[in-house]
């Protein structure tokens, strides 16, 4: 922790000023070096003095831990967060060296409370006992300081929480649990901390199968955004409803919502929407209309890459295209390319990436090798069970029953 004579050094050196343009006339720079070096205590009217000079107030000097140092280190650690350029498990343990050494002189600021809470979750990802206490500092520190945009991020994380234990349930019964509080303690909620917390109820609740109140929940917030005049979270509002007609096979709206989703594309003009709108429709083809060569030759048009999640969906679509059109050992390529390190958490989105080994076991009951067949449809129907159900779920079931009979 950074002693008083290390905090005016600092300071001084972020101002680029000398030891005798500090000390000035009211100092020696003698006197000035043997406080910064820890072996001199400065008066009360030389520390006014050194405060003045460095345009700060003298409390902050005095504090054992600054709130410009606070600032600062807040600013870093959410950077890091943000970072892609580092696993998340990599960030979480430097984001932990870094606050360790504040995390007992933290105040009742704003930087602190966000300090305690890139903690707990640093803690959560690197699987350390105890992060909840600091989470939940930081949500009382939110509210007292009125913050209702870092505290709705608060509900959402201990939503995901169980939502990576695939406790949807619990997960749904948190966030709506948090969501009361948030909205008894906020009058007024910033227009995009209300839309997170509706696209994340929504989601939530179909995975539990509640998809009318989804619905609706989508739609009024769709309604919102329309009047506050905002695009945020419209893209994957849209692309949720899309995902969720095409299961159900409601054409109609399930056009609806593609076409919109297209429309958005053209207004933001932004890749990384372009690229999961073409892969919901490469899907349909491939899963609900059989419609293979159309589906590689939108397949072949787009580069995915450059993003490896989307890479192993690729892949995946490419695999069951060819399976379809019956060639095999390419399918057989490609699906066994389909390997998805990114951890997925949705059931939909699971249960999608899961199917990869039952189409592996088609492809091997296709040429023959019964073994390996049964081999990949088990693993899909080990993985599917505590999922809920949906199309994709009965296909992978459907599939090992075919399979393990024949």
């Amino acid at each position: 922790m950074p002693t008083l004579g290390e905090r005016i050094r600092k300071l001084r050196k972020e101002k680029n000023l000398t030891l005798a343009a500090l000390a000035g006339d009211t100092l020696t720079k003698g006197m000035l070096s043997l406080i910064e070096n820890n072996k001199a205590n400065p008066s009360m009217d030389s520390l006014n003095y050194i405060a003045k000079q460095l345009e700060v107030d003298p409390a902050e000097l005095l504090e054992e831990v600054s709130s410009r140092e606070l600032t600062e280190l807040a600013n870093k650690v959410e950077k890091l967060f943000n970072s892609t350029e580092q696993t998340i498990e990599k960030i979480c343990e430097e984001v932990i060296f870094l606050i360790n050494p504040y995390i007992d002189r933290l105040n009742n600021s704003y930087p602190s409370a966000k300090l305690l809470d890139f903690y707990g979750r640093a803690m959560y990802f690197s699987k350390v006992e105890g992060w909840e206490l600091y989470t939940d500092r930081a949500a009382t520190l939110y509210e007292e300081l009125y913050i209702a945009q870092r505290r709705v991020k608060i509900a959402i994380f201990r939503s995901f929480v169980h939502t990576t234990a695939y406790q949807y349930n619990s997960a749904i019964e948190t966030l709506q649990k948090e969501r009361a509080i948030i909205e008894k303690r906020f009058t007024v909620l910033d227009p995009m901390a209300r839309l997170d917390l509706d696209y994340t109820e929504a989601s939530t609740l179909f995975s539990i199968g509640n998809a009318e109140r989804a619905l609706e929940i989508i739609y009024n917030s769709i309604q919102f955004s329309i009047e506050q005049g905002i695009l945020y979270r419209m893209e994957a509002l849209y692309r949720l409803s899309a995902f969720y007609m095409m299961m159900t096979g409601d054409n109609e709206k399930f056009l609806y919502y593609i076409k919109k989703l297209e429309l958005y594309d053209e207004l933001v003009e932004n890749e990384d929407i372009f690229a999961p709108v073409q892969y919901i429709k490469i899907h349909y083809l491939t899963t609900y209309q059989y419609a293979f060569e159309e589906a590689l030759s939108l397949l072949e048009r787009y580069d995915y890459a450059k993003h490896p999640i989307r890479l192993q969906f690729y892949n995946l679509e490419k695999g069951k295209a060819l399976l379809g059109l019956k060639k095999y050992d390419e399918a057989l390529h490609f699906l066994k390319e389909a390997t998805f390190s990114d951890p997925l958490i949705h059931p939909f989105d699971l249960s999608l990436q899961y199917t990869g080994d039952s189409y592996l076991a088609l492809c091997y009951q296709a040429l023959g090798d019964k073994q390996q067949a049964f081999k990949h449809a088990k693993i899909a129907y080990n993985r599917i069970e505590i999922l809920p159900a949906t199309p994709y779920k009965d296909f992978i079931i459907e599939t090992y029953e075919k399979i393990r009979s024949s």
